[in-house]
């Protein structure tokens, strides 16, 4: 961060600013840099990206949510020509990291995650202004998504060398799990509803990394914090909540079982292909260490989709490199 933009957000905030007043702070996998700044007086978040000359993805539905009273990081002020958002510091204790180092903590929060979840999908209005009413997820972004796994996971992490036969069965069960996937009552997503984007802070559950926000499949965000693929949740844990989730829901999911697995399935593969492309074009490391487990999920999903059984005994037989068992 230049002197001059210390200088401009110090005036904005009305406190001096010195370089041991800012942090350089580990984003999630985004091209945005962030910074804290912390003085006597208090603290703040700075997102810093591209300049941008219109309302942001970010800021529209970060607006929008905090309309409807869901807990997202307050905006305190915009530079769109530095590309700079001054944020309301809500900590640095991802559910995540409060799983890993408080787990029985972090399970009493689950309920309530559900519970905002639940709001989400159900309580938010229809808002044409909001852009994540203006997208949604359709069978030609799911294959998107899985023929971007397949370059940057199957192809040039694994470096999986696939006859014209497997390349056919790999691409057909993409098809199959990207048509299968129920379409019919979608509602608001937040695409990326796991543990790395929710913060704890104050005993309050923030969301942030929202920017990508569409219309989806109910069941997306609910696999995405239930069969994370950075943390564990225990079995009778994801049944509680599952159960939780059914009760509260106001729009009965027909199929669910089966709905809930093709989904996941999507998500997982999809998340493969994300992790990969942070490792070769971002030399992003970090991502490496939970393909194991995404991959463990992804072989006990498609072997419970009876019409993906070529597809699975394909990628049974697929080797993950020792770099990232």
């Amino acid at each position: 961060m230049n002197e001059e933009l210390i200088d401009q957000i110090s005036n904005i905030l009305s406190i001096d600013i010195h370089e041991e007043n800012i942090e350089k702070l580990h984003g999630d996998a985004s091209t945005r840099t962030y910074w804290r700044i912390n003085t006597q007086e208090g603290s703040w978040v700075i997102s810093e990206e591209e300049p941008f000359t219109e309302e942001t993805d970010f800021i529209n539905i970060s607006n929008y949510l905090s309309k409807h009273n869901i807990t997202v990081p307050k905006i305190i002020k915009t530079l769109p020509k530095q590309g700079i958002i001054i944020l309301q510091d809500a900590g640095n204790v991802l559910l995540y990291r409060l799983a890993k180092d408080q787990p029985s903590k972090a399970q009493k929060q689950y309920d309530q995650i559900i519970d905002i979840l639940i709001r989400l999908q159900t309580d938010l209005p229809k808002d044409n202004k909001c852009v994540a009413f203006k997208r949604a997820f359709d069978v030609d972004k799911w294959l998107w998504e899985l023929e971007h796994t397949e370059n940057y996971f199957f192809n040039r992490l694994l470096k999986t060398k696939l006859s014209t036969a497997q390349t056919n069965t790999l691409r057909a069960g993409f098809k199959t799990i990207s048509n299968t996937i129920d379409l019919t009552n979608l509602t608001f997503c937040h695409r990326d509803f796991h543990s790395r984007n929710i913060l704890f802070y104050n005993e309050t559950l923030y969301l942030i990394d929202f920017q990508d926000a569409r219309l989806g499949p109910p069941l997306y965000d609910l696999i995405s914090i239930l069969r994370d693929c950075y943390i564990t949740l225990p079995q009778k844990t994801e049944q509680d909540l599952i159960a939780r989730y059914k009760s509260k829901t106001k729009k009965p999911i027909p199929n669910f079982e089966e709905q809930y697995t093709i989904t996941a399935l999507q998500r997982h593969l999809k998340a493969c292909g994300t992790f990969a492309y942070q490792h070769i074009e971002r030399k992003n490391n970090f991502y490496l260490q939970f393909i194991q487990k995404t991959w463990q999920m992804i072989l006990e999903e498609s072997k419970q989709i009876p019409n993906l059984t070529n597809f699975h005994t394909l990628l049974t037989n697929l080797k993950l490199p020792e770099t990232i068992q």
